[in-house]
């Protein structure tokens, strides 16, 4: 049985690899770091700074206590605004994994995500739908409170096992209004990221116990 990734942070960085790249944008982790402006951070629980952090992560995997020997980095994040409340998300080209090894340094950026906490991970849309979305309104939206069936890319809630799971349907199509987006919820469920993209809909479902 499956656990959902749980509670996520993120942070803008510039992350400096050992070849002497740059790369400008954020982490997300599980861990709890302070952010990027320390006199903002209203939070009393103890957080790693990132030299601490990258110590850690490098202990781990050098100790054998995980196979996970990379950091997700995320070039640049996406604002969809909807249900009265706006999330990032992330195309799909930029989003890449870095090795821990390869990183020399990590610095902290005040950028728009800085401390964004999420239930269980920035989302990821196709480059496709990041684009469109950039210069078309949402059209209209439904969610359902029980998962969608147990595909690549959803969870259900025999996968993550006594949580409570919710999928959200956006359309950018003025063809599919919020009650057409409730009437064929269980259609919109079996169709592929190729045909999600030619309807113009985007699908998510988030599991938390």
């Amino acid at each position: 049985m499956a656990s959902p990734p749980g509670e996520t942070h993120v942070y803008g960085v510039a992350v400096l690899l050992t070849n002497g790249e740059r790369l400008d944008g954020y982490i997300e982790t599980n861990r709890e770091l302070y952010v990027c402006n320390e006199s903002k951070d209203h939070r009393t629980t103890w957080k790693l700074t990132w030299e601490s952090f990258l110590e850690k992560q490098r202990e781990t995997i050098h100790s054998g206590r995980t196979l996970v020997d990379t950091v997700k980095f995320m070039n640049e994040l996406i604002e969809i605004r909807y249900n009265d409340t706006s999330q990032p998300f992330a195309a799909e080209s930029s989003v890449r994994e870095i090795r821990v090894d390869d990183i020399r340094g990590i610095d902290a950026v005040c950028r728009k995500w800085d401390g964004h906490v999420t239930v269980q991970g920035v989302r990821t849309i196709t480059d496709y739908m990041a684009k469109y979305i950039s210069n078309h309104k949402l059209i209209a939206l439904s969610v359902y409170d029980e998962a969608a069936p147990s595909e690549a890319g959803k969870l259900s809630k025999e996968d993550c096992g006594l949580c409570s799971c919710v999928t959200t349907y956006l359309s950018y199509n003025p063809a599919y209004t919020q009650r057409r987006l409730s009437k064929q919820r269980k259609k919109i469920d079996e169709m592929p990221n190729g045909t999600l993209d030619r309807e113009r809909l985007i699908r998510f479902t988030e599991c938390w116990d």
